[in-house]
């Protein structure tokens, strides 16, 4: 159907205005596929490096959002 798909599991996730969030239902390793390489910065982390990726992988836990701001280079 030509539709992006950001993720592979059942957690919340939204997309847009440039912004990315994923609230995890279980905790474990989290993959979000963005749909080209983009500048990202965790916003909920302190002086968070910006880095150049089409791909976000890290550790949740259950119950935890983790909140991406995304931006074209």
């Amino acid at each position: 159907a030509g539709v992006h798909v950001y993720s592979q599991t059942d957690d919340a996730l939204y997309a847009g205005r440039g912004l990315v969030a994923l609230h995890a239902w279980q905790a474990g390793p989290k993959v979000v596929k963005l749909p080209e390489k983009l500048l990202v910065r965790e916003l909920f982390v302190p002086d968070a490096p910006e880095q150049l990726t089409d791909t976000l992988q890290f550790e949740t836990e259950a119950f935890e959002t983790r909140l991406f701001e995304v931006r074209r280079p």
